[in-house]
């Protein structure tokens, strides 16, 4: 008897099982699915073609993988081929990417889960374009690829205005592949270490002198005032005593 092998095919396709027997005709042969007789039905086909017996079936269902078994019986004895049946299984991210809000010198890490059979390949991209056109993105200084227990991460260090934009995620195997898409964006505005905002100042009298400076709307407050002195920050206007400067992020600083 020449026995059929292990079978790994695409979910949804046709499968067909082959056993090539030898010894005296006719046989009678009983296909199995672990220890389940199978019958001829809408999902089984049994075919006998001279000294081949076949099982031909669709493989639609997870459940229809694992082992399967044919015993050919004659007059003179038995005989037993067997094999196991896989799905190759085309990837798919079951969680997306998530947006990212970031300043300049912040991290950003993007994850996203991926399935499917292996080997799996993870490939990142960056910009909106064709395929063919994104710039590929791999491990170097300040960028660190991985894919580990089906999770493929993206990690930036200290990032820059050039690194906004969008990201794509490809996961492919020799079934098929999936995408998974997101995007960077800066919340910063300005250059950084000018001026930002309006300031005036109001003296009460010769020893006391209070700074005013209305905040534009992208840009918050960082409670760090380069002075021991109390102030006061209400409907982005931020109160207080002189001083060489304050923060209004990390990146932007008035000098008065």
């Amino acid at each position: 008897m020449k026995k059929f092998t292990n079978i790994q095919a695409v979910m949804g396709s046709e499968v067909m099982m082959e056993c090539n027997v030898d010894g005296s005709l006719p046989f009678f042969a009983e296909w199995r699915k672990g220890k389940q007789v199978i019958t001829e039905g809408s999902k089984y086909k049994l075919l006998q073609t001279g000294r081949t017996i076949s099982l031909k079936l669709k493989l639609s269902e997870s459940s229809d993988t694992g082992a399967y078994s044919c015993k050919v019986m004659n007059k003179a004895g038995s005989c037993v081929c067997s094999g196991v049946l896989t799905a190759k299984v085309a990837p798919r991210f079951s969680a997306e990417l998530q947006p990212q809000n970031v300043t300049p010198n912040s991290d950003v890490i993007f994850r996203g889960r991926v399935s499917g059979s292996q080997p799996l390949t993870i490939t990142w991209y960056k910009d909106d374009k064709k395929i063919s056109d994104r710039r590929e993105l791999k491990s170097s200084d300040n960028t660190k690829v991985t894919f580990v227990g089906g999770t493929a991460s993206l990690e930036i260090s200290s990032v820059s205005r050039t690194d906004a934009g969008d990201y794509l995620c490809k996961a492919s195997n020799s079934t098929g592949s999936d995408f998974c898409k997101s995007k960077v964006t800066s919340l910063t505005c300005g250059v950084c270490g000018s001026s930002v905002g309006l300031l005036t100042e109001q003296y009460c009298d010769e020893h006391f002198c209070l700074n005013r400076v209305n905040l534009p709307d992208c840009l918050m407050i960082l409670f760090v005032v380069y002075s021991q002195q109390n102030f006061t920050f209400q409907e982005k206007v931020c109160t207080f005593e002189p001083t060489t400067g304050y923060c209004l992020t990390r990146y932007h600083r008035l000098q008065l």
